[in-house]
């Protein structure tokens, strides 16, 4: 395929994506966009990684947990193999 063929097929997505037309106000996916930022925005005093409930809240346990476990098992291996005889 010569670059001339895939230039031309691929004018019109770089159209779309740097094009400067306005989105319309009914469009789904603004107006879903919309609904995310106003839950997201609401001044609750929840920080934004935890605003979506308990499921949230898990990952960030097993996450914190996680982190904790690995640099336990780092600063054990350090130990053993550096500073125990």
């Amino acid at each position: 395929m010569s670059i001339r063929k895939i230039l031309v097929a691929t004018k019109p997505l770089s159209r779309s994506i740097h094009g400067s037309k306005p989105l319309l106000g009914e469009d789904a996916r603004l107006k879903d966009l919309k609904e995310w930022q106003k839950f997201f925005q609401q001044p609750d005093g929840v920080p934004v990684y935890l605003k979506r409930g308990m499921t949230d809240r898990l990952l960030v346990g097993f996450i914190i947990i996680g982190t904790c476990v690995g640099l336990g098992n780092s600063f054990k291996y350090l130990y053993e193999e550096v500073i125990k005889p």
